[in-house]
């Protein structure tokens, strides 16, 4: 597979969209640790980063990704702070689909800032990539993304026993899933 190049993308209200780079740890640190308990609930890998450090080893994976074909891992800045992350992953080019996963810093949420990286992340997936079929599994409980989903008119497909371990316990999800046409 090749590469991926997905360019920066300008999206409205000074929030811009570019693939993730090493030098961004320190910065995503920042933003994680400064929104860790808004964070916690979600992330099951939050508790797991303790510094800049810990983020080198995603970085690492992601980049590597990038260059087989097999995500899209982008920062989303806004005033070109990073105030979230979000990615096109689980890419399956044989049968044409991929997952979109994002957080955001609680200051940046609010904005429809998540739903418009989403919107371009799904297009240039769609135009781009060639997928057919965009996922989003969100914690049943977890209505800031269930709306995200909604507002991108994905369709509610199925409730998953116990698809998410997040803070000691298994939780219920919802898979929901946008086709491109």
């Amino acid at each position: 597979m090749s590469a991926i190049v997905f360019p920066d993308t300008e999206l409205a209200d000074n929030v811009s969209l570019r693939l993730v780079v090493p030098a961004d740890a320190p910065e995503i640190f920042v933003v994680v640790d400064r929104n860790r308990a808004y964070l916690a609930e979600w992330l099951a890998w939050l508790p797991h980063t303790q510094g800049a450090e810990d983020i080198v080893p995603f970085i690492a994976g992601a980049r590597d990704e990038i260059a087989r074909g097999m995500s899209v891992p982008c920062v989303i800045r806004r005033a070109q702070r990073i105030v979230g992350f979000i990615s096109l992953h689980h890419l399956d080019r044989m049968h044409h689909c991929a997952e979109v996963g994002y957080w955001l810093a609680q200051e940046a949420t609010g904005r429809g800032i998540v739903t418009s990286a989403a919107r371009a992340l799904i297009a240039y997936g769609i135009a781009t990539l060639g997928l057919h079929r965009i996922e989003l599994v969100a914690a049943v409980a977890n209505a800031r993304s269930r709306h995200v989903a909604e507002r991108l008119g994905m369709t509610e497909e199925a409730t998953l026993r116990d698809r998410l371990y997040l803070n000691g316990r298994f939780h219920d999800a919802v898979l929901y899933a946008l086709l491109a046409d």
